[in-house]
Parts: C-alpha cells; sequence; structure tokens
C-alpha cells in the first residue's frame, strides 16, 4: 500500500478491534482530516514518504506471554521485534525523526539500534506514575546523525502527584487531544 499525503498521522494497528476504536476516537478528533487508520501490519506498508515517524511498539521481549491473543499481541514484541523495526521500517523509511515509547528497560538497546541506523538521540522523557515511583517508561526521540543536537534534552514526566491528583504537567501535554466522555 502506498501512501502519498502530506502531513498526515498514520496508524498501522494488527488488531481488528483496536483499529476500530482507534478510527472512530480519530472520527471524533478535532485533526480528523490528518489523521488515517488502517488494518495492517507496519512491515507491508510503503513508507517512502514518511518525515516523522512516532511507534508505540510492543514493550515486552521476554517472559510469560498472556492466554489471551489480542493481549499477547499487543504487549509481547513477537509481532514487531524491535531490532526489525530499526532495520525494517525506520531504515527503508528513512524520516528525519523517530519518536519511540518504551519500557525505561529497553532503552540501551534502543540507543544502539537507532546508532547503527544513522539516528543521535535529542530527547529523552521519562515516565513515572508518581514522583516516589520508578521510572517505568521513556519516550525518545532520535534525529538523522547529520542533524545531530548539541546537547540531549532530558526531562521527567510524572503523570501524578504526591497526593494521587493528576500533574499539571500531564494535563497540559494532555489538553489538546484528550477526549472526555
Amino acid at each position: 500500500m502506498e501512501l502519498a499525503c502530506c502531513h498526515l498521522c498514520l496508524l498501522s494497528e494488527l488488531d481488528h478491534e483496536a483499529q476500530a476504536l482507534a478510527k472512530q476516537n480519530f472520527e471524533e478528533s478535532p485533526f480528523a482530516q490528518r489523521l488515517k487508520s488502517i488494518q495492517g501490519n507496519v512491515f507491508d506498508l510503503n513508507l517512502s514518504n514518511v518525515t516523522n515517524m512516532v511507534c508505540n511498539p510492543p514493550f515486552f521481549a521476554d517472559g510469560t506471554q498472556s492466554k489471551n491473543h489480542q493481549r499477547a499481541q499487543a504487549r509481547s514484541e513477537d509481532s514487531m521485534p524491535l531490532g526489525r523495526l530499526w532495520s525494517e521500517v525506520i531504515a527503508i523509511a528513512n524520516p528525519k525523526t523517530v519518536q519511540l515509547l518504551l519500557p525505561a528497560n529497553r532503552e540501551k538497546e534502543c540507543l544502539l539500534l537507532a546508532t547503527k541506523e544513522g539516528f543521535d538521540i535529542s530527547r529523552q522523557t521519562y515516565i513515572a506514575a508518581k514522583p516516589s515511583k520508578e521510572r517505568h517508561c521513556v519516550m525518545l526521540s532520535f534525529i538523522k546523525s547529520q542533524d545531530r543536537p548539541e546537547s540531549v534534552q532530558a526531562n521527567t514526566l510524572f503523570v501524578r502527584d504526591d497526593s494521587s491528583e493528576y500533574s499539571s504537567e500531564y494535563l497540559n501535554l494532555v489538553k489538546g487531544f484528550y477526549l472526555r466522555r
């Protein structure tokens, strides 16, 4: 499938139900004209016109898989190994920037894969439920090595404060697109 659109956000989702829900959310969004949801595998798409790639790949490389097929597919990297994502999708699409959301324990592995494909880290945002909890996720932003930034921006986002209320940083982050029903 070839995509010839500018400023389009494309979601590729393997699971039919998840894709249908994403499509419904996209249609209710103020950005509906810029959002497209496709059921299918990202490895089957022609991504030659992609300039920015944002990906929330399956998280877990090891451990016990869920007996629920949908949950296992969404969470286990069997359907999209991180190395294959970098070597087949990102290297072929050759975007200028890449953003990934990963478990914090996969950060070093991702940094090595990015370097191998000619990308440097430009920003790291660690995510923790509260200031008293460990960082559990990291959002990594990469840029082509020839555009290497002078320094890497790093920060931590706390979803809730110590009193368990949503943090002002989190509320500010989601206010532009969070749809309350």
